[in-house]
This record gives C-alpha cells, sequence and structure tokens, in this order.
C-alpha cells in the first residue's frame, strides 16, 4: 500500500468553476441532500475485511479529492487537503431475517444519502460495509459532488478491485498511470486568463443568452406536476411529485439504424436524442424556443477522481433533417 499524504497538507488551493457552484449552494442550505451522491456495491463471497480497508485507505491517499477540506478567506472559496483517510464502518445485518436486514439496509442507505456533509470540518466522503449474511455484503459510499462524479465512479471501482486484490495477495499495491492531483487542475483552471480572451468570451454568452424563453410549462397531468415557485430538495416535495422519467429499451438494430443516421448526418446518437426531446418538448409545451442542459466533461486525462463536470445550455432543435449544435435554436 502508498504511504499516506505528507506534502501539501497546509496548502490552500481554489476551487474548480464546478466546485465553486456547489460550495455555492452548500452555503445556501447545508442540510440539502440534492447533491450528495449514495453507491451501494453487493460483494459476494468470502470478505477479506483488512484488505479491503487496506484497499479503500490506499485509495484515499491516492486522490487528494477524497481527502479534501472546504473554507472561506476574504470571501473567496479554498479547498485544502488533510491527512484524513477514512476507512469503512461495518454493520453487521446477518443475525436479522432475511426481510427485516433488507429493510433495515434499504433505511441505512436512505439515511446516509439524507445525512448533510460539514465540508468545513472533514472530508465529505464515507464509506460502511453491510453484513448481510455469510459471503454477503454490501459496499456503501457517500460522497458529496463537490469531489465526485460519475466519471469517478469507474476509477475507484477499479481502483478498489485492484487494491483488495494487491493486498489478499500480500504483495505490494501498485496502481495503473500515475495519480491526477484534481487541486492541481483547479488551480490551472482559475489562471487568469488575458483580459481579450475574457471578454470574448463574456461576449460570445452574452450573446448566446440573452433574452432566454421562460421555464417550459408541462402543463399535463400525465406528464408532471405544476412547476414549483422555487427549487426544492426531494425531501420537501409534495406528496406524489415526481420527476418525469421514460425508459426505453431498443433492439440492436433499430439502435444500429439511429447511429448510422446520426454519423450521416455529421452527429452524435447523443446529438439526435437531444434534437428529438426537443421537438417531443416544443409539441406538447407550444415554446419555439427551447434550452436544454447538456451535462459534459472536463476531463482531459484518465485516472481523475473529481468535480469534472459541466452543464452547457444548447437546443435539441434544428432545421428538418439535420441535428442541431449545441447552442440555443428555434424549433418549428
Amino acid at each position: 500500500m502508498p504511504p499516506g499524504p505528507t506534502a501539501g497538507v497546509r496548502e490552500r488551493a481554489p476551487l474548480s468553476f464546478a466546485q465553486q457552484r456547489l460550495w455555492f449552494l452548500h452555503q445556501l442550505d447545508p442540510a440539502d441532500p440534492a447533491y450528495h451522491v449514495t453507491l451501494a456495491l453487493e460483494l459476494t463471497g468470502p470478505l477479506a475485511a483488512m484488505a479491503l480497508r487496506h484497499a479503500v485507505v490506499a485509495i484515499g491517499g491516492r486522490h487528494d479529492a477524497l481527502r479534501m477540506v472546504f473554507g472561506a478567506a476574504a470571501g473567496r472559496p479554498f479547498q485544502r487537503p488533510t491527512r484524513a483517510v477514512g476507512s469503512p464502518a461495518h454493520v453487521d445485518l446477518a443475525g436479522l431475517p432475511v426481510e427485516r436486514a433488507e429493510a433495515v439496509q434499504d433505511r441505512l442507505l436512505r439515511a446516509s444519502a439524507a445525512r448533510a456533509f460539514d465540508l468545513t470540518a472533514a472530508p465529505p466522503v464515507r464509506w460502511a460495509v453491510l453484513r448481510m449474511g455469510a459471503g454477503r455484503h454490501v459496499l456503501v459510499l457517500g460522497v458529496h459532488h463537490i469531489v465526485f462524479d460519475g466519471g469517478s465512479l469507474a476509477v475507484v471501482a477499479a481502483e478498489l478491485g485492484e487494491g483488495y486484490r494487491a493486498a489478499v495477495a500480500g504483495r505490494p499495491l501498485r496502481f495503473a498511470g500515475p495519480a491526477v492531483r484534481y487541486a492541481e487542475l483547479a488551480g490551472c483552471e482559475q489562471a487568469p486568463a488575458t483580459p481579450d480572451r475574457e471578454a470574448a468570451a463574456l461576449r460570445y454568452w452574452h450573446r448566446r443568452l440573452a433574452d432566454l424563453p421562460p421555464p417550459l410549462s408541462l402543463a399535463a397531468p400525465s406528464l408532471a406536476a405544476p412547476r414549483l415557485a422555487a427549487p426544492s430538495g426531494v425531501d420537501a416535495r409534495a406528496p406524489g411529485r415526481r420527476p418525469v422519467t421514460a425508459d426505453l429499451r431498443m433492439k440492436p438494430d433499430r439502435a444500429a439504424g439511429l447511429r448510422a443516421f446520426a454519423a450521416a448526418v455529421g452527429a452524435t446518437p447523443a446529438m439526435l436524442f437531444a434534437t428529438v426531446l426537443a421537438g417531443l418538448l416544443a409539441r406538447y409545451t407550444g415554446q419555439r424556443d427551447l434550452v436544454l442542459g447538456t451535462p459534459v466533461s472536463t476531463r482531459d486525462r484518465p485516472g481523475g477522481v473529481g468535480m469534472f463536470v459541466n452543464l452547457l445550455p444548447g437546443t435539441g432543435c434544428a432545421a428538418p433533417g439535420r441535428p442541431a449544435r449545441p447552442g440555443r435554436a428555434r424549433c418549428g
């Protein structure tokens, strides 16, 4: 297992732009669980608890994002890595009847998702191992989105397997590739731009986001409840209020046809589906000017753990026969 972090523990680093947004929202409502990420991984077979602990601690020591605490000085937020690398808490539910154990597991997962993080006191990362029975465990990770995203999950899952296998075999742990230091990337992102470049960027987005249309109104009862006057967390929603979701499964030949069509018009499948979604929303709402938020990744190298996502305003509406590029356009 690599040694714990010792260098740079006292150094402050700026927040990335993505982190700044989440820090701002956290200051508005520290108890809001909207940006809590809770993951549960079922483990089957005999579990070497100490080997799993070594793997978790090694991952925390490798990725500075998982050891960050946050604060502010002179009105500017900062992050600072600590030596704290939490090991999993263990909860034994094996003595309970199966249905009872699963009910307790569900309650624990919900409580973990709702439990607030104090970003200024400790790294916003919690690990737990639930023992459900002989050869059956559930590994739970609770983490704040300010230090984690979907791409981070793949990195942590792969390195958790590497670390566990190495610890069980009693061999030194050697991760594939060097660690990506998130604080360094955030510092580079915050490097001051030239005045001309900054002014050009501001002009571009002022032009793109000028005269935004009103929020969509999905008034049909079968689609959604009326839009709330102000944003609310999951726990504050009115009874029966739920987001509109759709589960679409395609046959392989149809999926291949859509990919071929997207390639023929110079678009990606994501752009094609954004076009279809925008057209559907325009049909149901009667609005011909739509703005959609598209999540994108800012990763420029593999292996990083941190907050690498951004939300870009865009639209799926375009001239007939050709999906739109990211941007704003009129439907119909």
